[in-house]
């Protein structure tokens, strides 16, 4: 009984695999498109490794931790899922040019489904962290432009902040001041980035608006999930370096020398 069970999973998932791989040879090739993966993985210079499977090579299981995308270079991938009575259902065929395992970047911590390779296979692996990397790369760069923006501030109101020295407020009170232009500032627009980053999600959920080819996946559209720890890091960092961002330019203004700022 068990044997004929067994023959007949078998023969139900060689039929859907041949389904998939039928449907995969009439698929129209791809249109261009704006976004060029090949581009983008060519100046990545970290976080990137290049792997090797032989065919019907497990590359990895469901179940297991979700820490990074795939891209395949040359060759195809069987993405299987497992129910819990035990039954396995191939649910994609994916070829060359093709992206899997990016659940992680949705805050997935395991993987839903299992990726075996279907004949000699390289794919690009693509490491979770190098997002957060960039992410933070790009908050340094919004940091010197507040850098930027404080010494201008700065250089406008010499006149004020001599003033306010001669009024009998100390260094300290105007480094003080200043960092708390800068914390508002980075706190400002680190809100303002959570509202639209969220809201994009939630409208991406909402109205479908990242669809997915139907004769690849069993989802009609890509379904996004915000990872509150990951919105409280990229918080806190954006938040920190717009302090260290203010500290230059508010260490300049609190040695201002008051006589002088004044006369200007």
């Amino acid at each position: 009984m068990a044997q004929r069970a067994s023959k007949s999973r078998s023969a139900a998932s060689a039929t859907r695999i041949q389904e998939l791989n039928d449907r995969d040879i009439g698929r129209t090739p791809r249109e261009p498109l704006a976004f060029d993966p090949n581009l983008l993985l060519t100046r990545l210079e970290t976080g990137k490794t290049i792997h090797h499977f032989r065919d019907k090579q497990p590359i990895f299981y469901q179940g297991d931790t979700a820490d990074a995308v795939f891209y395949i270079q040359k060759g195809k991938v069987k993405l299987t899922v497992v129910s819990k009575r035990g039954k396995e259902a191939v649910v994609a065929i994916l070829q060359h040019g093709d992206f899997f395992g990016e659940g992680c970047l949705s805050a997935q911590p395991l993987r839903i489904a299992s990726a075996t390779s279907m004949q000699p296979l390289t794919i690009l692996r693509l490491e979770k962290t190098v997002m957060f990397v960039t992410i933070s790369l790009i908050i340094f760069v919004a940091a010197l432009n507040l850098i930027s923006s404080l010494s201008m501030l700065i250089t406008e109101k010499r006149p004020q902040v001599g003033v306010l020295r001669t009024l009998g407020a100390t260094e300290k009170t105007i480094l003080s001041l200043f960092l708390q232009v800068g914390l508002f500032t980075g706190i400002t627009g680190t809100l303002l980035g959570d509202i639209v980053g969220i809201g994009i999600a939630w409208s991406a959920n909402r109205y479908h608006l990242i669809p997915l080819p139907r004769d690849m996946y069993w989802l009609s559209y890509l379904p996004l999930h915000i990872n509150a720890s990951d919105v409280i890091a990229v918080n806190a960092v954006a938040v920190v370096l717009s302090v260290l961002a203010t500290w230059v330019p508010a260490r300049i203004a609190s040695r201002l020398d008051p006589i002088a700022a004044i006369r200007e």
